[in-house]
């Protein structure tokens, strides 16, 4: 479930970067909970080819999320935002990251 929220949280940065194709494979199957079968049914394309899509999407937002960094991003941001406390020396580390 963890990952799934992880692939979801990438998904809604980088879903610009993404195709069309991979848009709608990618929504259907983690937004409306269609199965593969149901998706390629759909789509009217084979199930493996909604199997490799699914892949090629985890992976090109993993990919994406390594390079660019924009959901640990908004991570630590909405952490300095829920946490006024935080100290200089905890706001440094995380302006470090980014430089």
């Amino acid at each position: 479930m963890e990952e799934k929220l992880r692939l979801v949280s990438m998904y809604e940065i980088y879903k610009n970067m993404l195709t069309k194709h991979m848009r709608e494979i990618f929504e259907q199957y983690y937004y409306s909970d269609l199965s593969l079968r149901e998706i390629a049914s759909n789509k009217n394309i084979s199930y493996q080819a909604v199997n490799d899509s699914i892949k090629k999407t985890q992976k090109q937002l993993l990919e994406y999320e390594k390079n660019i960094k924009g959901l640990e991003m908004k991570q630590d941001i909405l952490f300095l935002l829920e946490n006024s406390d935080v100290n200089n020396k905890e706001i440094d580390k995380i302006a470090k990251k980014y430089r």
